[in-house]
């Protein structure tokens, strides 16, 4: 459905450029640009969003004792993927997320699950997979939100001037909250943790003042 040019020059034409790319690895700045905020800004909008198509269903094992990373006893920790950028909720045994009694602790490879469970857990991620990857597997809704996230991220490279940088910030903004709304109405979604990267919003990705 979607691909890599035409959501570019899709944040192009709402940043008011004029100038359009042909291919990806193009020698313009442009094209510079949007490859070098692409990723970043494709990982902001997905944990922000925690979209469908980008959620995975896994099941989790109680992690071996590290000597760094002591439990208290009658604790166990379970280790989330590398790959996650947020944690949606923990679907079985369904009395541990109904009771909320479990933390997120730094462990031995990331992020672990903490609590008094044996375990396996079933949980739910935002993660950055194939489908998170692939412009073709994204909604109409995320491409859109994605696109103005994406002009407004490329805008001081691009020289934007302020009130069109603004404008493009706002509807950003806007679009995001659409996405969100459309994608809640495919699940029902709870949102607890995400990764340290999510978490400071930072890595390259701009934020706008007291946002």
């Amino acid at each position: 459905m979607f691909s890599y040019v035409p959501i570019a020059n899709l944040a192009l034409q709402h940043l008011g450029e004029a100038y359009r790319i042909v291919e990806p690895d193009e020698d313009s700045k442009p094209a510079r640009a949007i490859k070098s905020a692409w990723d970043l800004t494709r990982l902001f909008v997905l944990a922000e969003g925690l979209f469908s198509f980008a959620s995975r269903t896994l099941e989790l094992t109680a992690r071996a004792a590290h000597p760094e990373y002591p439990l208290p006893i009658g604790r166990n920790a379970f280790p989330l993927p590398a790959n996650m950028l947020a944690f949606v909720e923990i679907t079985a045994p369904a009395s541990l997320d109904e009771n909320d009694s479990y933390v997120f602790e730094e462990g031995p490879t990331g992020m672990d699950i903490v609590c008094d469970e044996p375990g396996p857990l079933s949980v739910r991620i935002i993660r950055d997979g194939a489908g998170a990857k692939d412009p073709a597997r994204w909604t109409p809704a995320f491409a859109e939100a994605f696109a103005f996230r994406l002009a407004w991220q490329i805008s001081d490279e691009l020289a934007a001037d302020k009130a069109r940088k603004d404008r493009v910030f706002n509807a950003a903004n806007a679009a995001l909250k659409l996405a969100k709304r459309a994608n809640a109405r495919t699940k029902a979604s709870r949102g607890h943790a995400t990764t340290p990267w999510v978490a400071a919003r930072s890595g390259g990705v701009q934020r706008a003042p007291g946002t």
